[in-house]
């Protein structure tokens, strides 16, 4: 209790130092800007300044949503082709107001290439080429366009759903409604603990304080990138998904530590902007911070997530094609690293030395809402 007490108070006391990229704040220009705005990219110095300059992020921030599911989503041969059908057979039930409908008869021959290339945009987006809609004419690809653009399309997607997320409090129920099969299904999607050395055999020195906000780096790094991929890593190049994973983690990609909460939570999001910065990715950036929260809330979903991220990472270093010596070198030295924090957490889930982990996840609660409500 009293470690718990002495790292809350220093978690409160440490301050955000500048970094060596300095630029100016966008709202103020007077300051230093120390963070991103995860939805837009403004650079800004202050919780003040983030507030200031988000009357117009926040309406972009939402339109967003629609299209952070469309990249989110990979399709099968056979569903692109139910999916052209779908196209096809919903056209007439589209419910186009009367102008829209005037619209579409004053255009059946005027498409024009800029409109050709927003439909192939946005196909991209889900893995269909122009190819999978050839039995679409004209009018129905217009039609197509003013489809997205209503964000009717969110009615069929259906969305990953993270292993970590709590379907009894999402769904507004409670735990004891929860049936046997859906805690059994639950705890079939948890990824397995993979084995590590016991934590006193890697280091004989007392653990820093630093490792805890470091962790969040990690668990961070591991949900948006998990995310990014739409939970299926194993279904993508593992080159790519390891380097995905290296521009988001300050800690992983180098030998620097983050010196309070606010600052790792800070810089991963900021990481997270270079990686991924299509249209809809802010949504899954400040989400990330929500799925960083429910992680740090459970010792066993922390030891998972771990597990998971290294064997992502282990993918790398071992796939035969890649026969580049010094990037599975690097793989190998990362996977180790992700062990090492593994090992230190299992042994505090051992020692019942949780509460820390809560009062991080408490934290990272905090800037989701304060994310939300701005």
């Amino acid at each position: 209790m009293q470690s718990e007490i002495k790292l809350n108070e220093e978690l409160e006391s440490v301050q955000i130092a500048p970094t060596n990229r300095e630029r100016v704040c966008r709202v103020c220009h007077k300051n230093t800007s120390k963070y991103t705005c995860p939805k837009c990219n403004l650079p800004y110095c202050s919780a003040q300044c983030y507030k200031n300059h988000n009357d117009g992020c926040t309406n972009e921030f939402w339109k967003e949503n629609v299209m952070s599911e469309l990249q989110s989503q990979k399709a099968s041969d056979e569903e692109k082709q139910k999916f052209a059908k779908m196209l096809t057979e919903n056209y007439e039930k589209m419910n186009l107001s009367e102008e829209q409908a005037q619209k579409l008869d004053s255009q059946e021959e005027d498409v024009t290439p800029s409109q050709i290339i927003d439909v192939e945009e946005e196909l991209s987006k889900m893995n269909i080429s122009k190819e999978d809609i050839k039995d679409l004419n004209e009018e129905q690809i217009q039609g197509f366009i003013e489809w997205i653009k209503s964000g009717r399309v969110s009615e069929y997607i259906q969305p990953w759903r993270p292993w970590w997320s709590d379907d009894a409090i999402m769904m507004g129920t409670t735990r004891e409604n929860v049936s046997i099969e859906d805690e059994i299904r639950k705890s079939s999607d948890i990824p397995p603990l993979i084995q590590v050395p016991p934590f006193h055999s890697l280091s004989r020195s007392k653990p820093s304080k630093l490792l805890f906000f470091n962790l969040i780096d990690l668990l961070y790094t591991y949900a948006f990138v998990m995310r990014c991929v739409n939970g299926e890593p194993e279904e993508m190049d593992s080159r790519d998904v390891a380097d995905d994973v290296l521009g988001v983690s300050t800690v992983l990609s180098s030998t620097d530590n983050h010196e309070s909460a606010s600052v790792a939570i800070h810089s991963v999001v900021e990481s997270a902007v270079r990686v991924n910065n299509a249209p809809g990715a802010g949504v899954m950036r400040i989400e990330a911070v929500r799925d960083t929260s429910s992680l740090l809330d459970n010792g066993r979903y922390i030891t998972a997530a771990l597990s998971h991220l290294a064997s992502i990472i282990d993918r790398a270093h071992q796939d035969e094609t890649n026969r580049d010596r010094a990037y599975k070198k690097k793989m190998f030295v990362t996977v180790k690293k992700v062990q090492f924090y593994l090992s230190w957490t299992v042994s505090r889930v051992e020692e019942r030395e949780e509460g820390e982990f809560h009062f991080l996840s408490e934290k990272m609660k905090q800037v989701y809402e304060e994310y939300k409500r701005t």
